[in-house]
């Protein structure tokens, strides 16, 4: 049966409805099929550019506009109308929010928001000491960050490298210099450089030499000669011993007695007017005197002498010619029996000696000292004497005469009787503990 014209007009249009319908609801499922989606691209660290890769999915009949929201960032918002690569810089490290919206052209959107570690990117930054063409000088980096994980590489004025973190390097010409640092973290990727020009300035040469050598004894006087270059310029010498402060171009200088050996640092200081300061310092090793006191008594027709301890040689003379080299002498005067007689011992410890004198006597004391703790009267006499004692205590007498052989006395209270011997001169002798006290007396009828 044949198929009204009209009939089959409507059903044409009908397929062309389902085909529209069809291809609406396809677009519209695909469309809402694009996904937004990004990463970023190598080192993400503060105070440098941060690359995102847009990894976003689109729909192929459409081109979406693409809005970047940089939460924090030196610039917040970029928008871009293809499917590019992004960069954004934060002048600080930490989390950040980044978000990605597609706006299509239909107007629906979609987007993805994600946090972000940046890094922070260690400082360049340094500083260096006085710069000097004769001293190294000192780099010193501003970086707080102490990790093993930070590379350092310096670069000066391209004539050598360094990887130390606080590297010295000598400039021996003066002039402009260029200093490089690269520092880099090898953990998180984050690197930075700093270029600086010093100015390294003229430093004066300083030198000089001690006579007469660099060890000396305690009184003794040394000379210090100023060997520097630069003869005109106005030095400072410190001798390191509290003195005042000498400003000859070379000088001499004593050092007082001590009791210890001590160590002085001499320095010798100067400066060029708009260039360097400049010092040279040497140590000197000032040794103590060894101790040369002694202590004398009188025993019988001789002195016993005892000397310091604690030295390596001990030379004893005597003014009527006398010697000896131990450190305890018994002497005997050689113009005997005259005791009158002056003893001198020269000590000598390491490399320094030392002396001194004193004169003896049957009518001085221990140690040189005039006998005041008695008194013997009348003195001359016929033969019997009147001791009178003062504050002596507990004592043994004795009487010798210029031979030094005891002669017999008697004894009365205070009073000695020396009746029985012959005209001439005696000793009356007191010892108590270690001291021996001496008078002479006259027997003279």
């Amino acid at each position: 049966m044949p198929i009204n014209r009209k009939l089959r007009i409507g059903l044409s249009d009908l397929r062309y409805l389902y085909l529209l319908v069809f291809f609406t609801l396809f677009y519209q499922a695909f469309s809402q099929a694009s996904v937004a989606n990004f990463e970023t691209k190598g080192a993400v660290c503060s105070s440098a550019e941060v690359q995102f890769q847009n990894a976003s999915f689109e729909f192929y009949a459409d081109t979406p506009t693409y809005i970047w929201r940089f939460v924090g960032a030196e610039t917040e918002e970029v928008t871009q109308f293809a499917k590019q690569t992004a960069t954004a810089k934060w002048s600080t490290s930490g989390t950040k929010s980044v978000r990605l919206v597609m706006l299509m052209q239909n107007g629906d959107s979609v987007f993805i928001e994600k946090e972000i570690v940046v890094n922070k990117t260690p400082s360049p930054a340094f500083t260096w000491d006085n710069a000097c063409n004769l001293t190294p000088i000192k780099f010193n980096p501003e970086e707080e960050s102490t990790s093993n994980k930070l590379c350092f590489v310096w670069n000066f004025n391209d004539e050598q490298s360094d990887n130390k973190r606080n590297p010295s390097y000598l400039f021996s010409e003066i002039g402009v210099k260029t200093v490089t640092l690269h520092i880099l973290d090898s953990t998180t990727g984050c690197t930075d450089s700093l270029q600086k020009s010093i100015q390294v300035l003229q430093q004066p040469d300083v030198s000089f030499t001690i006579y007469p050598n660099t060890s000396i004894c305690a009184g003794d006087t040394i000379r210090v000669t100023n060997t520097s270059t630069n003869k005109d310029l106005q030095y400072v010498w410190d001798f390191g011993d509290g003195s005042p402060f000498d400003t000859a171009f070379s000088t001499e200088h004593s050092y007082i007695k001590s009791e210890r050996t001590e160590i002085h640092s001499i320095t010798l200081s100067t400066e060029i007017a708009g260039g360097c300061k400049n010092q040279y310092s040497k140590s000197l090793t000032v040794n103590v005197l060894p101790d040369a006191s002694f202590t004398w008594t009188i025993y019988g027709n001789a002195y016993q002498l005892k000397g310091p301890t604690g030295n390596s040689i001990y030379n004893w003379t005597f003014d009527d010619g006398g010697t000896a080299t131990s450190q305890d002498v018994t002497y005997r005067p050689k113009d005997y029996p005259y005791f009158n007689v002056t003893a001198c011992l020269a000590t000598k410890n390491a490399e320094c000696w030392n002396e001194s004198c004193q004169s003896m006597s049957p009518m001085m004391g221990v140690e040189g000292v005039a006998i005041q703790s008695f008194a013997i009267y009348p003195n001359p006499s016929a033969g019997v004497f009147t001791i009178e004692l003062k504050n002596i205590g507990n004592y043994t007498l004795c009487v010798i005469d210029l031979l030094g052989n005891n002669v017999p006395f008697s004894e009365n209270g205070n009073t000695v009787d020396l009746s029985s011997l012959k005209n001439g001169v005696y000793f009356i002798q007191i010892e108590q503990n270690d001291r021996v006290y001496n008078k002479k007396v006259m027997i003279a009828r």
